[in-house]
């Protein structure tokens, strides 16, 4: 935050240019931004996925353990 600010800044005052905010700090926040809350998203959808199918493995044993006993 406190780097948009700074940049944002010294475009607005003139001293940089908008090619000084695009390349070196915009599309590189971006992209690492983008590759952050897609592994931090994917990571927390597969701990959800993980416990619900595990949960669906231990039923069934259940039902079969069950069915094996009759």
């Amino acid at each position: 935050m406190v780097g948009s600010v700074a940049i944002l800044y010294l475009i607005f005052t003139g001293q940089v240019g908008w090619q000084a905010f695009i390349w070196p700090f915009a599309l590189p926040t971006l992209l690492g931004n983008i590759t952050g809350g897609t592994l931090i998203f994917a990571l927390i959808s597969h701990a959800q996925i993980r416990n619900d199918m595990s949960e669906a493995a231990k039923a069934k044993q259940r039902k079969t353990a069950k069915q094996k006993k009759q």
